[in-house]
């Protein structure tokens, strides 16, 4: 069987003007990511700048304060879709020197996606793929997934986004539910579609409800973090639980940090004795 990608490790945030307009907003702004970095079950953060206009020396000052809390905590943070104008900045301070930088998102996630990737496979022998389509063709799902996820990763066959989309999707809609953890990570980072964040929070819960740990996990990203535009600490945690309850390690770690958080907000506020 073709190994799959894990992109569950990946976490990707928007910035706008309004989040780095001033060294305050600036200073908010490092500490809400510190956060995440703190909280989330992650090995990789990428920042999307395509909605700021302008980033000032003091915003960069604290991009590059996070990039060494990354560096910590072992997650790898880059940074994508920079004005020519402020990569002029940039370069003037020399933040391009210690930041990972990448034109767009795409490429950004191409890149980080392939670390995460096994080693080149070798060719596979024609009557091998032959073999897989036919399957497939005949209504196999597993086949499907199987093409599906060679296609993406060009495992033993040639880079197809067009063709891996295509046997996902009639793999998800034969209840699949790896094939539709994949096809709603697709749209969740914009993989070979248009990015969609509603109709990844779709597949994720239909492969969810099949009892699909990876998708159940995400999902509590998704609430936790309000990536689908909901933010429901409740539902994360539920999700959180049943992918653990399966032994998803990632999901375990998850929903200890956001017991440690919850504890800790609930903990009563004591003014120091004189």
């Amino acid at each position: 069987m073709a190994v799959k990608h894990d992109l569950s490790e990946l976490l990707v945030i928007h910035l706008r003007d309004v989040d780095v307009q001033d060294q305050d907003a600036a200073e908010q702004i490092r500490y809400k990511l510190g956060f995440i970095v703190d909280t989330a079950s992650i090995s990789q953060l990428l920042i999307d700048l395509e909605n700021v206009s302008f980033l000032s020396s003091s915003a960069i000052g604290q991009l590059i304060m996070l990039k060494k809390k990354c560096d910590l905590e072992e997650i790898a943070l880059a940074l994508c879709n920079i004005s020519s104008g402020n990569m002029k900045v940039l370069r003037l301070v020399r933040g391009d020197e210690v930041l990972d930088i990448f034109p767009d998102q795409w490429t950004a996630i191409d890149s980080l996606r392939k670390t995460l990737l096994p080693a080149p496979a070798d060719p596979l022998p024609r009557d091998e793929v032959e073999q897989l389509n036919k399957e497939a063709a005949e209504g196999d799902a597993d086949a499907m997934y199987e093409l599906a996820i060679r296609y993406t990763d060009g495992m033993g066959i040639p880079q197809d986004w067009e063709l891996a989309i295509h046997w996902l999707r009639q793999a998800a809609r034969l209840e699949h539910p790896d094939a539709q953890h994949e096809l709603a990570t697709c749209y969740a980072f914009g993989l070979g579609v248009p990015q969609s964040h509603v109709e990844a929070t779709r597949w994720y819960e239909q492969a969810a409800s099949l009892g699909q740990a990876d998708s159940q996990y995400m999902l509590g990203m998704y609430f936790q973090y309000a990536l689908g535009e909901i933010s429901d600490v409740h539902r994360a945690e539920h999700w959180y639980q049943q992918a653990a309850n399966q032994g998803n390690a990632k999901a375990t770690r998850a929903l200890r940090k956001l017991q440690n958080v919850a504890e800790e907000d609930t903990k009563p506020y004591s003014t120091p004795t004189r």
